[in-house]
């Protein structure tokens, strides 16, 4: 039997962009005469939403963070990846998570996105990828949701799509997007993109380095089922 629902995490499982993502909030932090705190975009940044990733890096600096002043660096931000995107004679996608978001909507499974990402950011690599009719819901970084790793934007996508949590399926690479999956309560397909396979085992209920090696043909991994630790 298959899911009920699969939702898609954005940065990291969809477009292999982490790299721009952390040399554009360098680039940020420069201007702003700050440190790069490179050092510290792991632990503030990966899977997590633009303004929560901001705030931590300038706490982290000693600088002040009032929101008004948050929220035009997410939006410098956010106009300089959509820049950099268009400037791209191709876009990154990941070929395995391309492949198999075909596959599953051709076989009629709901699929949603669940992301740390601005909607506008979302929409652009959507629209240009020809896969925007492929998500039936998505939540973005910039709706008002806490981020992850709390659950509101799993929680909120399975609402909108009236599906529950148990029977429903994330796609995950981050340590912070697997914790926000399930605490939701859905299990959890780790995919090795940016932490590797060692990292995610222990919390995910399978754990590929490519999600072609999972067999999708009824919905969902044919692989039998770990439990997680």
């Amino acid at each position: 039997m298959g899911c009920s629902a699969i939702l898609f995490d954005f940065n990291g499982v969809l477009i292999d962009d982490e790299s721009l993502h952390r040399q554009l909030t360098a680039d940020l932090l420069v201007a702003e005469n700050l440190p790069p705190r490179l050092d510290k975009y792991c632990a503030c940044c990966l899977g997590r939403a633009d303004a929560a990733c901001l705030h931590c890096l300038l706490e982290a600096a000693g600088r002040s963070v009032a929101p008004n002043y948050l929220d035009k660096l997410v939006q410098r931000k956010q106009q300089a990846y959509l820049n950099a995107l268009a400037q791209l004679p191709e876009l990154p996608l990941f070929p395995d998570t391309l492949a198999v978001i075909h596959q599953l909507h051709a076989q009629g499974v709901p699929l949603g996105l669940v992301s740390g990402a601005g909607r506008p950011e979302i929409e652009a690599v959507l629209s240009r990828a020809g896969l925007r009719e492929a998500f039936a819901v998505i939540r973005a970084g910039d709706e008002g949701l806490a981020s992850k790793p709390d659950p509101a934007s799993y929680l909120a996508a399975l609402a909108a799509l009236d599906i529950a949590p148990a029977t429903s399926l994330a796609i995950e690479d981050s340590l912070v997007g697997v914790a926000a999956a399930r605490t939701a309560g859905l299990a959890v397909v780790g995919v090795a993109h940016t932490f590797p396979l060692h990292i995610l085992q222990r919390r995910c209920q399978w754990v590929v380095d490519d999600l072609r090696q999972l067999d999708w043909s009824a919905g969902v991994p044919s692989t039998e089922r770990r439990p997680a630790g």
